[in-house]
């Protein structure tokens, strides 16, 4: 995290650039947009107005105004970096972490509470007791009425790593919009995709998104799960219903706006979910899709846009007969060797029924994803030092296992550095950011919210010219 002064903390990479949108003139208003998502065909009528929709730069440029090379790493390929004369792994950080925190990197887990408490017994001497997870993703009860709240929970956990020295962690949520929408309670209404493509206008949905991209980096979030870019169809209808856009040239459109708009705040969308679903909930069961009739095709918007890719349970029957997830053929082969797909790749939660009960405990699926081509191990689980140990072991004693954690680590390693998480340099490789005094974290917390209250204004006013209750 390269800068003048701390206060760049992690976010860093929150540039926010000015754009400004205008209405097309064929103005649609639904008369019922609620939480169930239950759409009234009504519109409105048409007016052949011209209404300009600015976007408007935000106060968060103050804090972008004092970083030094504060750019966007969205847009480039997640590689780790070379370093002339030494290898990466053997200078700085990466030299420094042990086998524990190195697995550690490798997982997303949940995060308990609405605050953040520093363990009381914590001390770099016992840092392995308290391994930093590579992120935390963030659910409803995370989120209470109130920004202050979830700006001081993720400030406060990074700025406590920062001070112990230890690698921080990103923060995640799913954030589509409509049925799974996290911020519910907090942010301002986000229609769900399939409202989104049939109501609005694209430059209305930019605008729509924009403001809710910007409430999303205002709380220190750094990872949107969305969209799904599946295109709908009778496989798939069943289980995602609204969550679709609709039909592939429906999916590019708005999936590229709601992608394009979380990158303008730098915000790293996860496309999901790889390689597509069938009816079947994979909470529930394990999901079987026929290769010949399963399209994947609108997932090369990941290689397009430089996106993560989110790849689910799914069993694409007559590739491989193991879950998308855990295998080469899909991950390495598939995805990122036919599609090209270069961003973080991400496993859906490991703990899901799909894989629990066919077979696949979760130290036998950890390995098999991350030998897949998995980058991140999602858990919904706040405990996970339970999977280290044997990780562990598999590490000292697998070189193609330890190969395949070295890899993702340092490809998650290079994707924090880009993001402001971390700093880099080709003299000392990568390092911990100082840490942020308390007057500056204070400060910069007061202007995060001022500026999320603002996006929730204008957010909440187009949501309810457009739709509503």
């Amino acid at each position: 995290m390269c800068k003048k002064i701390p206060l760049v903390f992690f976010f860093g990479a929150m540039v926010f650039a000015v754009a400004f949108f205008s209405s097309c003139s064929e103005k649609k208003k639904p008369s019922a947009e609620i939480s169930s998502e239950n759409v009234s065909q009504t519109d409105k009528a048409e007016t052949g107005e011209t209404e300009q929709l600015p976007f408007e730069q935000t106060g968060v440029e103050k804090l972008a105004d004092q970083m030094t090379d504060a750019v966007a790493a969205d847009d480039k390929a997640v590689v780790a970096p070379e370093v002339s004369g030494a290898s990466v792994a053997e200078k700085g950080l990466l030299a420094s972490m042990t086998n524990r925190q190195k697995i550690a990197q490798l997982f997303l887990v949940t995060f308990g509470g609405t605050g953040f408490a520093e363990p009381y017994d914590f001390d770099t001497e016992n840092a392995d007791s308290y391994p930093v997870p590579g992120g935390y993703l963030l659910f409803s009860y995370n989120f209470t009425e109130r920004a202050e709240d979830i700006v001081s929970l993720t400030s406060d956990c990074r700025n406590f790593y920062r001070t112990s020295g230890l690698v921080p962690p990103y923060f995640s949520v799913d954030q589509e919009g409509g049925l799974v929408n996290r911020m519910r309670d907090l942010a301002s209404p986000l229609p769900s995709a399939q409202s989104i493509a049939k109501f609005l206008s694209p430059e209305l949905a930019t605008a729509m998104y924009n403001y809710g991209a910007e409430q999303i980096a205002c709380c220190g979030i750094d990872v949107n799960f969305g969209p799904v870019v599946e295109a709908s169809g009778n496989q798939n209808e069943d289980f995602l219903g609204n969550r679709c856009y609709g039909n592939e040239e429906k999916v590019r459109t708005f999936g590229g706006i709601f992608i394009d708009c979380m990158k303008n705040h730098y915000v790293y969308p996860v496309v999901k979910h790889f390689p597509g679903n069938s009816a079947d909930d994979p909470h529930l069961g394990l999901p079987f899709i026929e290769a010949a009739d399963c399209d994947y095709s609108t997932f090369d918007i990941a290689v397009q846009k430089n996106t993560g890719v989110l790849v689910g349970h799914t069993v694409l029957s007559g590739i491989d007969e193991v879950p998308s997830c855990l295998s080469k053929k899909i991950v390495g082969g598939l995805l990122k060797e036919k599609i090209g797909v270069s961003g973080l790749v991400f496993s859906d939660d490991i703990l899901m029924d799909a894989l629990q009960k066919n077979g696949f405990d979760s130290v036998t699926a950890m390995k098999m994803a991350i030998l897949s081509g998995i980058d991140v191990l999602m858990i919904t689980q706040k405990e996970y030092a339970e999977f280290l140990d044997p990780l562990e072991e598999l590490y000292e004693k697998d070189q193609e296992f330890a190969a395949a954690v070295d890899s993702s680590l340092e490809r998650i390693l290079a994707w924090k550095a880009g993001k402001k998480l971390l700093n880099f340099d080709d003299e000392n490789g990568y390092s911990v950011p100082e840490a942020l005094s308390e007057t500056e974290l204070s400060g910069m917390k007061e202007k995060l919210c001022e500026d999320f209250y603002k996006a929730k204004e204008k957010g909440s006013a187009l949501y309810h010219d457009y739709f509503k209750s």
